[in-house]
């Protein structure tokens, strides 16, 4: 007779404990009534067959232990990560820092700052209101010039330019002068809505700022061009580009990076500030944002050297056509500018948060 006992521990360990009683009358009787040609069952080989079941059966609760935890594990970390994208990096701005050098710059201007503010992208896609805390946050900078370039609005009715306003009243205004270009969602739906860019430009103006298009004006010596929108229905940059003087100082405006390859520069030098690719707003480290709503990839984000005396800064962005980052923070940026020593080699950005 054969008596199993199962005692459960911690590591689910079984213990058979077995006890063979043999009843020599019993054992003589059974073996006379069985048939010549078959054996008592040995107790010892049931025994390890079982054993193997138990061992089978362990083994399968080991692996769907491991996959449970990894299930999991991968789950939580998705979790951690979309909330992350859409919840904190979107209003984590970064103030990033930058050396600015500028031929002809007159003395006077060196040290002198310029911000640059783009993509605002006021609208109902995301709560614009982070946008009036962080440009009430860059007031306190105090910088000279402010340069906005384009992209006020995510355009989809009148409401935005109810909502417009009402950033306006938060804007940053630099102490000398507050320049602007547009972009192309300040021309409405299809980009070919003149009347929703005029209105935006009214704006504007009676805020402070000086919108150019396709135009030029200089502040106590440092001269800003400014081109309107590469997408839209009123870029000409030969009308200015005509007037191109490379003996002043100059700063050239222009929303989409992609003009950087056009023949329209009439053998332009300094430096371009340009927005319009959020840096990708989602990117792999080390990897090449998948989404940029440029032909040329390389004018992501930051400090790009040109290689023939052009510089292009990209911003990445204060707003978001939709709510989610990563590993691209919303970006102001603070321009010191220098007298100009030699040809500029762009460096690495130095990044302090903004708060």
């Amino acid at each position: 007779m054969t008596i199993k006992i199962y005692i459960p521990t911690s590591r689910k360990i079984t213990i058979a404990i077995t006890i063979y009683k043999e009843m020599t009358n019993d054992m003589t009787t059974s073996k006379e009534q069985l048939p010549d040609d078959q054996e008592v069952p040995s107790p010892t080989v049931g025994h390890g067959q079982e054993k193997e079941k138990e061992k089978e059966k362990e083994k399968g609760k080991v692996n769907r232990r491991l996959f449970l935890k990894g299930f999991l594990g991968l789950f939580g970390a998705g979790l951690m990560t979309g909330l992350y994208a859409y919840k904190i990096e979107p209003f984590w701005v970064e103030l990033v820092k930058k050396q600015m050098a500028v031929k002809h710059l007159p003395d006077h201007l060196a040290g002198k700052t310029v911000m640059q503010i783009s993509d605002l992208h006021i609208g109902d896609r995301c709560d614009y209101h982070y946008i009036i805390e962080a440009l009430q946050e860059a007031q306190k900078l105090n910088p000279d010039f402010v340069v906005y370039t384009g992209d006020y609005v995510s355009w989809e009715s009148d409401r935005q330019l109810e909502q417009l306003d009402e950033v306006l009243k938060s804007f940053v205004k630099g102490k000398i002068g507050t320049i602007g270009i547009l972009g192309n969602h300040d021309y409405g739906r299809g980009w070919s809505q003149t009347d929703v860019a005029e209105k935006i430009v009214d704006r504007l103006t009676q805020c402070g700022v000086d919108v150019l298009r396709n135009e030029q004006k200089e502040y106590e010596g440092l001269n800003f061009i400014g081109f309107d929108d590469y997408w839209a229905t009123n870029f000409r940059p030969e009308k200015v580009m005509a007037n191109y003087d490379k003996s002043k100082a100059n700063i050239l405006l222009c929303h989409n990076p992609d003009v950087c390859d056009l023949e329209v520069w009439n053998g332009y030098e300094g430096w371009i500030l340009s927005g319009h690719t959020h840096g990708g707003q989602c990117k792999i480290p080390f990897l090449t944002p998948p989404m940029l709503p440029v032909k040329n990839k390389k004018y992501s984000s930051g400090e790009i050297d040109l290689g023939d005396g052009r510089t292009l800064y990209v911003n990445r962005a204060l707003g978001h056509l939709r709510q989610i980052r990563f590993n691209v923070r919303p970006e102001i940026t603070l321009f010191e500018l220098q007298a100009f020593a030699g040809p500029h080699l762009a460096e690495p950005a130095l990044k302090d948060p903004l708060n």
